[in-house]
C-alpha cells in the first residue's frame, strides 16, 4: 500500500512537470495563465502533501 501511494506521488509530480514544461514552451504567457498555472501548482502540490502524508502514516504502521 506505501509503494501504490508513492507510485501516486510520482504522478503528480510527473503531471506537475509536464505541465510546467508546456507553460515554458510558450514564447507569451498571460497573466491569466499565470494565475491558472499557479493554481494548479498549489492543488498538485496539496494532493501531493496528502498522498505523502497517507504514506508516512502506512509506513510508520507498518513498523510498529
Amino acid at each position: 500500500m506505501f509503494w501504490a501511494k508513492f507510485n501516486i506521488a510520482a504522478t503528480i509530480l510527473e503531471e506537475l512537470q509536464e505541465y510546467l514544461e508546456e507553460l515554458t514552451e510558450k514564447t507569451t504567457v498571460s497573466n491569466e495563465e499565470i494565475k491558472k498555472a499557479f493554481s494548479k501548482c498549489i492543488d498538485l502540490n496539496t494532493a501531493l502533501i496528502h498522498v505523502l502524508a497517507e504514506a508516512d502514516k502506512l509506513q510508520k504502521s507498518s513498523l510498529s
